[in-house]
């Protein structure tokens, strides 16, 4: 029986070392420090460049003078191929091979092997990378960020518009990077007391005859910390996001609570927000068990806004605020009606916002609970949607919102973005390693290259002598 299995580690070990540790011959005597760290740089990345080619042509070479390939492949030339990566681009040459049965299934040993994307330039780190970056910035930056990183060795032209990947690559690899959905985890105590703020945003959306998109957040957390005299610190934040309905956002709200934490033991839940009818009507749902009490709190920002808009007055301000805040609502009434009587051109102006601040008066007094420790919500909208979503009007389509979201609520809420990407979208090389009988198609190369599988491999797997081990010994 003949075993196949992957490059062994003292193979691709060997071929690094050759490369890497070879005596360097210094072709010019560094006469300043920037000189020595720029010779250094280029001798380092050039090293690696090659130690990778290396480890790729001895594969291939090992492969192609196996007896196994003698016996079951022809070789069909030697075909060239490019990949960007962090070292820079890195240019190698790899024979093809034909199934000697069917004169079909062709493959790269090296590409199959090592996992590389088919007929892509990025590999899967530039792409993770990219990913990554579009969390937090635009298209054009992240590009220019990359071909920062890669430096020089990204493109050898002077003009630095030449040295970043360009708007659109970064576009169609974000498009094609499908978001997880992690499984939550559960912490490690409950609080008697969960704090919930809600907001929305509105976004411009591309060829849509000027509708908007709404970007509707909750913040979730469970306490409050100073880091300093002027900072605070929210527990255990967590980030809910959606562009599609409120129904959504409730549902994956009332799912991060059930499963982060123990309903049994939550007493109280404070809803804080701008007043609007869908954050309302959110509090009842958040009564996930009988024992829990739900206080709906309109924050301080909000209600002092409609009062500043009501009067430029600062004395009248003063006064309307004092009326909010001691729950004088006759008082309040009375001076609004004097207000706009004064003003009678600004009186409708002004009665929307006595109308606002009416229809939200308990929620109002309810900033003199003890539970409730303030609203940030409004940082947060800035921070988390406006500043990627807004700062270019009809940047976005709403697909694009929806998936640039998600990516961006990840990185908010920890996730370490590169590892989810290759996780979900590189070909890693399994554990277990497969060997059959020599007159078998090899079961690694034709899986790995996602092409048809020949007549007579279908048979033999289908026919059980197709064998699996969890170790394997070179070829």
């Amino acid at each position: 029986m003949s075993i196949i299995s992957s490059i062994s580690d003292f193979q691709v070990e060997s071929s690094i070392n050759s490369v890497l540790f070879n005596p360097y011959r210094i072709t010019r005597t560094p006469t300043n420090y920037l000189d020595l760290l720029e010779d250094m740089d280029q001798t380092l990345t050039e090293r690696g460049v090659n130690a990778v080619v290396r480890v790729f042509e001895d594969a291939d070479a090992r492969f192609k003078v196996s007896a196994y390939r003698k016996a079951h492949y022809y070789t069909k030339g030697r075909f060239s191929r490019r990949i960007l990566t962090n070292l820079g681009e890195i240019s190698f040459e790899r024979e093809y091979y034909v199934d000697k049965r069917t004169g079909s299934d062709g493959f790269f040993f090296v590409d199959a092997e090592f996992r590389l994307p088919r007929r892509d330039y990025y590999d899967s780190m530039i792409k993770a990378t990219i990913v990554e970056l579009c969390a937090d910035h635009s298209y054009i930056q992240t590009g220019e960020i990359v071909g920062a990183g890669i430096g020089t060795r990204f493109k050898p032209f002077h003009s630095a518009r030449w040295r970043s990947v360009s708007r659109q690559t970064v576009h169609n690899i974000l498009k094609a990077a499908q978001p997880p959905d992690p499984e939550i985890a559960t912490l490690a105590s409950t609080p008697d007391t969960i704090y919930v703020q809600m907001d929305e945003k509105f976004v411009h959306l591309q060829n849509q005859d000027g509708k908007d998109c709404e970007i509707k957040l909750a913040v979730v957390y469970d306490g409050i910390q100073a880091v300093s005299p002027s900072r605070n610190v929210l527990l255990n934040r967590h980030v809910i996001g959606s562009v599609t309905d409120v129904a959504c956002l409730r549902n994956d709200l009332l799912d991060y609570l059930s499963k982060a934490y123990d309903t049994t033991q939550i007493k109280h839940i404070v809803l804080s927000g701008d007043g609007a009818a869908w954050i309302k009507n959110s509090a009842p749902d958040l009564k996930l068990t009988p024992q829990i009490r739900t206080l709906l709190v309109l924050d301080r920002f909000h209600a002092f806004q409609a009062v500043n808009r009501m009067t430029t007055d600062l004395a009248c301000r003063g006064v309307l605020r004092d009326h909010l805040l001691q729950n004088r609502r006759r008082d309040f009434q009375s001076t609004a009606a004097s207000l706009m009587a004064l003003n009678p051109d600004h009186a409708e102006a002004v009665l929307d916002h006595v109308n606002y601040l009416l229809s939200n008066w308990l929620s109002i007094q309810n900033q003199r609970s003890p539970l409730f420790k303030g609203c940030s919500m409004e940082g947060h909208i800035s921070h988390f949607a406006a500043a990627l979503f807004t700062a270019r009007p009809k940047a976005h389509s709403l697909p694009m919102i929806a998936k640039r979201l998600a990516w961006r609520l990840l990185r908010i809420n920890g996730y370490d973005l590169k590892r989810l990407y290759l996780e979900e979208h590189s070909d890693l090389i399994p554990a277990d390693r497969c060997f059959f009988d020599s007159s078998h198609a090899p079961l690694s190369v034709l899986d790995s290259t996602d092409h048809r599988l020949s007549y007579i491999y279908q048979v033999l797997k289908a026919s059980g002598e197709i064998h699996y081990a969890s170790t394997v010994d070179p070829f």
